[in-house]
C-alpha cells in the first residue's frame, strides 16, 4: 500500500478532514519514523496504529492545552522598551531567567535562554 493512501483512508476512518500540507505532515511522521513509500502488511498495520494515536493526541484538548501551556507568550501589550531594558539585563524577555552568551556562524554573538529554547537575541 502507497503511504499516501494509508494516511488518506486513516483520516477518512477517524473524520479527519486535512488539507494537503496535513497529509504531507502526517507522511513526514511516518517517514520520520522509519516507513518507505510502499509498506507491506506488517508495516501497514504499524503505521495505523501510529497515525491513529498521533490523530487521537490532535483531537484531545487536554494534551493540546498542555501542550500549549509549556511555554508562555509574550504579551502582546509588551512594550519594545520593556523588551530592550529585559535585554540589556541579559535576561531573557519571554520567561524572566538568565540568558546565556553563544556565538553563532560567523562568529556573530548572541543571547539564548536555555530555559524556554525559544529566545535568541542577536546583538
Amino acid at each position: 500500500m502507497n503511504i499516501y493512501e494509508l494516511v488518506n483512508n486513516v483520516c477518512k476512518k477517524n473524520a479527519f478532514d486535512l488539507n494537503t500540507s496535513g497529509v504531507q505532515r502526517l507522511v513526514g511522521t511516518l517517514r520520520s519514523a522509519g516507513f518507505s513509500d510502499t509498506l507491506s502488511a506488517l508495516e501497514t498495520t504499524q503505521a495505523q496504529q501510529i497515525l491513529e494515536k498521533r490523530l487521537q493526541a490532535v483531537s484531545s484538548p487536554t494534551l493540546r492545552t498542555a501542550a500549549n501551556a509549556s511555554v508562555a507568550p509574550i504579551s502582546s501589550l509588551a512594550k519594545f522598551e520593556e523588551i530592550d531594558s529585559f535585554r540589556t539585563k541579559n535576561v531573557c524577555p519571554r520567561c524572566k531567567s538568565k540568558m546565556e552568551r553563544v556565538k553563532l556562524a560567523k562568529y556573530e554573538k548572541a543571547s539564548y535562554c536555555s530555559t524556554c529554547k525559544v529566545a535568541l537575541w542577536t546583538d
